[in-house]
């Protein structure tokens, strides 16, 4: 054996010139993933910014109660209207305070301080006839004999939204 080794031995021959690069292999699989690491510190508090700019002005809501005995009157406060008067039966005018709008008025019976049936209260804001333009007239009626006539003898609360 030691004849067959020095044999090929002698018969290697000088190392020959490096090969060109192989092909890149296959991409291997996607390892674990990993723990999750340690919460960081809070960051400082910003500045606070600047205002914004104001809203535009607002018209403010007007509301009121208004009794009928001993005379016709506010009940309370009545935030909105400086005055109530009533002109013919059934019919009153309220007098707004100065930028409060009364476009959209809504109202209703106070039964606990009215008399009467079926009765009814109809705020009238852009079709005012007894009252000043600028006022807003409301008419209440009770059903007589089966048909609404303006009546005395109802109280109500007046509200106006405001615009």
């Amino acid at each position: 054996t030691k004849l067959t080794q020095l044999a090929i031995s002698t018969l290697k021959g000088a190392t020959g010139a490096k090969g060109a690069k192989g092909a890149t292999g296959a991409k291997g699989a996607t390892g674990a993933k990993g723990d999750t690491g340690a919460k960081g510190a809070t960051g400082a508090k910003g500045e606070t910014g600047a205002t914004g700019p104001a809203g535009p002005a607002g018209t403010p809501a007007a509301f009121a109660t208004v009794l009928i005995s001993p005379a016709v009157d506010f009940q309370g406060t009545h935030p909105g209207f400086t005055a109530v008067e009533r002109v013919e039966t059934g019919i009153y005018c309220l007098t707004p305070t100065n930028g409060v709008s009364i476009a959209h008025p809504i109202a209703a019976a106070n039964w606990a301080t009215s008399t009467g049936a079926g009765l009814i209260v109809e705020p009238l804001a852009s079709s005012v006839v007894k009252c000043k333009a600028g006022q807003l007239e409301v008419r209440t009626s009770a059903i007589e004999a089966g048909a609404p006539v303006l009546s005395d003898t109802v109280s109500f609360t007046v509200f106006a939204p405001a615009g």
